[in-house]
């Protein structure tokens, strides 16, 4: 069964933000929610999305340099700034 990844992103409060919290590995996008339900369940969270990762549209960024499947969003976005390619 091919998994995909799936970003995790959320808010604690209304209000907030909304942050990456992580990502999980799920066959599906009903098991991607469950998955982000119980694996990220330390906080009471207002609001929890998952967004397929081959979903993720590139808004700023040179050529060349799209999001690898390695590494988190934020890993990505620092190495980015940094002016690395991953």
């Amino acid at each position: 069964m091919k998994k995909e990844t799936y970003e995790v992103l959320g808010r604690v409060s209304s209000g907030e933000p909304i942050r990456s919290v992580g990502s999980v590995e799920a066959p599906n996008d009903s098991f991607a929610t469950r998955y982000a339900e119980m694996f990220y369940d330390e906080e009471d969270w207002d609001l929890l999305f998952v967004v397929a990762r081959e979903n993720m549209l590139k808004a700023k960024g040179r050529t060349g340099h799209e999001y690898s499947d390695t590494g988190t969003v934020e890993e990505a976005t620092v190495a980015a700034v940094a002016g690395e390619s991953r």
